[in-house]
Formats: C-alpha cells, sequence, structure tokens
C-alpha cells in the first residue's frame, strides 16, 4: 500500500491528509474530541474569559492537530486548570496564544 501512496494527491484521493493520519492509528474522532472538551468544562461560559470558551471551530483546529487522547487529555486539562485558576482569581487572558502559552507553562512544571 505504501508504494501506492507515494505523492500527495494520491493520498488525498483516499482522504489522507498527510502520513501523520496514515500512521496515527491512535487519532481521535472530532465527536472524542468534541466529548474530552466538554468534560474539561472548556465549552463553560466564563465570567472573566468568556471569548476563551470553546466553539466547534476550536474543535476542528483539535481534531486536525492528530493528538493521541493521552496528549489531548494534557493539553486540554491544562487549559482548563488555567481557566479555573483566571476564573478564581480574576485574571484576563486576553487571548487563546495567552492561555496557550499558561497551559505550556503548567505542562512543563508537572513533567
Amino acid at each position: 500500500m505504501l508504494a501506492r501512496l507515494s505523492s500527495a494527491e494520491s493520498m488525498n484521493k483516499i482522504g489522507i491528509k498527510s502520513c501523520w493520519d496514515y500512521y496515527n492509528t491512535d487519532k481521535l474522532t472530532k465527536d472524542e474530541v468534541r466529548d474530552l472538551a466538554k468534560f474539561y468544562g472548556l465549552f463553560n461560559r466564563w465570567t472573566i474569559n468568556p471569548h476563551l470558551r470553546f466553539k466547534e471551530g476550536d474543535i476542528s483546529y483539535w481534531y486536525e492537530q492528530g493528538f493521541t487522547k493521552n496528549d489531548l487529555t494534557r493539553e486540554f486539562e491544562s487549559r482548563s486548570t488555567v481557566l479555573r485558576r483566571a476564573e478564581k482569581s480574576g485574571e484576563k487572558l486576553p487571548s487563546q496564544g495567552d492561555l496557550s502559552h499558561k497551559a505550556e507553562q503548567l505542562q512543563a512544571l508537572s513533567r
């Protein structure tokens, strides 16, 4: 089968966007990504940072990243923790980039 997948065009014809899609057998479905986001409260209506509430586009973004369940759980858990702490302390996070940065810092502390 690999010999037949010699170009990006032929991979696209059968629904594989990248080599990662071909080899990542643990890739979550969009529904699984959505369920995980719900589990971690990422669709919550935040009082302090309402603009950071997950939307359908966020599900598509995370789905396309091709994370395994363990990796995505770590990502969502750290974002949830940052958002809950911000809600408690009244800290405003201006953008998704700021949320990502704080989530990365939190992940680094827990390694």
